[in-house]
């Protein structure tokens, strides 16, 4: 590991397939946190969840190999929107233009 690191490559790639699923699971909510939207921290979520129980359904590499968990969308989403800042309130419409009449009067 010690010579990967040193090389520059990224070491959870060499891990096997469910300590690698654990790993990213945890880091789920940090990488949540950069999504600018609900609708893609929800699809990043069920991406997971699809990649862990496509993983249950594989035959196990040895018997000691670990199984992940699901990630909850709900608390992933609930944690995303507690971290956002509060929208903006919105900016006050201009005051309508006076109109000028057609025809003015003479004095």
């Amino acid at each position: 590991m010690a010579k990967a690191r040193r090389e520059g490559v990224e070491t959870a790639e060499m891990l096997p397939p469910g300590l690698r699923l654990r790993r990213e699971r945890d880091e789920l909510p940090a990488r949540a946190a950069r999504l600018a939207s609900e609708a893609q921290v929800r699809a990043l979520a069920e991406d997971y969840n699809a990649r862990v129980e496509a993983f249950w359904r594989r035959p196990a590499e040895s018997r000691w190999a670990p199984v992940p968990g699901l990630a909850d969308v709900e608390a992933l989403v609930a944690g995303w929107l507690r971290d956002r800042p509060p929208p903006p309130p919105p900016a006050p419409a201009p005051p309508p233009a006076a109109r000028r009449r057609w025809r003015r009067r003479r004095s």
